[in-house]
């Protein structure tokens, strides 16, 4: 009997050991019951600064504690049941939680929900963690209780940089005004798919691109919109190009047919600060340059440079240049002009070149006369051998 006893013992132990053993080998195992999600969950929209719009909404996530300690809790993927569009955001928050039906509130940021464009009505998922990051419990497809359009959050705060402008202003011979625009920019503010860009008074014929081709655009009055390829995210660069027409009897005047003066602003309807802007600007062949203002370093091609841009910036500038318009209408009979003095010259050194005649062969008489007495002999022979007599 006491070695019965012994023995239950013994085994009770190992048990016991085991036990122990492989819930330390197991943390999971060993912490399940210690907290776990009840499904509940509890919304609102806040207005953190009173400015009428929701800067997050607010998701109650009811735990029931076993033990005591730190949790963390982690939400993403706001939807619409409907539509099933959703908002690629994911937010945590964490707390220590004594024993018993204890709540972590989380903050899903009411910017990106304007900006996907989501009325929210589900969340996606939510995830339980203990300190040590371990999974405890997972909910799915949780309703909001309440009813939320985007329009009702906070607008993203989308401040573009420019880092970088190159405008060059052509005058064309035939009375266009054409500009290219190259600008780098940098995206300070929350991440956008779109950027708007001002463009001057008049302005036609436009040409809107980025280093993989054409963007589409939609324009209102010197504004336009420009629908970016990718989404820039937050201090990420872009480069785009945008190039159009403007019309000529807007900012050229002439007093006399002979002199001419171009009024127009190195840069327009921006309202950040421009780190580097350059502009050039080139006259129409033939003209001949009176005066700028801002002066001009160069007479040919006029460049200006400026650095740290700001709105408060006088960028109106004014270039004054004499201009015959029949040099205008002549300049490609001119060139035409010096290919035939050109080609002039080529002949009057070098000539004409010499027609190719074919070289004559004399043949005596003598041989001539035999070459015929030859042919008609053979010819004979022919003729009585493809006679046939009547049989």
């Amino acid at each position: 009997m006491h070695k019965r006893i012994s023995k239950m013992v013994v085994f009770l132990m190992v048990i016991l050991t085991l036990s122990l053993f492989l819930a330390q080998m197991s943390p999971v195992c060993a912490q399940a019951e210690t907290a776990s999600l009840t499904g509940v969950i509890y919304d609102e929209g806040v207005d953190a600064d009173g400015n009428g719009a929701f800067d997050y909404l607010n998701l109650g996530v009811e735990i029931n504690v076993t033990t005591a300690g730190t949790y963390r809790v982690e939400a993403g993927g706001l939807y619409n049941t409907n539509t099933y569009n959703s908002v690629s955001a994911l937010t945590n928050s964490s707390a220590y939680l004594n024993v018993g039906i204890q709540v972590i509130d989380i903050h899903m940021n009411g910017s990106s929900v304007y900006a996907a464009e989501v009325n929210p009505t589900n969340i996606a998922g939510i995830n339980l963690y203990d300190s040590s990051d371990e999974l405890l419990d997972q909910v799915y497809d949780l309703p909001l209780s309440g009813q939320y359009t985007y329009t009702e959050f906070q607008v993203p705060n989308i401040r573009i940089e420019f880092d970088e402008i190159e405008r060059e202003i052509i005058l064309g011979q035939d009375g266009s005004i054409y500009v290219t625009n190259a600008y780098r920019i940098n995206n300070l503010g929350f991440w956008t798919n779109g950027i708007e860009l001002g463009f001057p008074e008049g302005a036609y014929d436009f040409e809107v691109r980025d280093e993989m081709g054409n963007l589409e655009i939609s324009t209102g009055t010197n504004l336009m919109d420009v629908t970016l390829r990718t989404t820039v995210d937050t201090n990420e660069t872009e480069t785009l190009y945008v190039n159009y027409h403007l019309p000529w009897e807007t900012y050229v005047s002439d007093q006399n047919g002979v002199d001419y003066s171009l009024k127009f602003t190195f840069y327009e309807q921006f309202n950040s600060t421009i780190r580097k802007l350059s502009v050039s600007i080139t006259l129409p062949n033939g003209a001949e340059l009176k005066s700028s203002s801002p002066q001009a370093g160069s007479t040919e091609k006029m460049t200006y440079t400026f650095s740290d841009v700001t709105p408060s910036q006088n960028l109106d500038f004014e270039v004054n240049y004499k201009y015959l318009v029949v040099w205008g209408s002549f300049y490609p009979t001119i060139w035409v002009g010096i290919l035939a003095v050109a080609a002039a010259v080529v002949v009057f050194f070098f000539g004409t070149p010499k027609t190719i005649v074919a070289p004559t062969i004399s043949v005596p008489p003598k041989d001539l006369k035999s070459f015929v007495d030859t042919y008609e002999e053979k010819a004979t022979t022919k003729k009585h051998s493809n006679f046939h007599y009547p049989t």
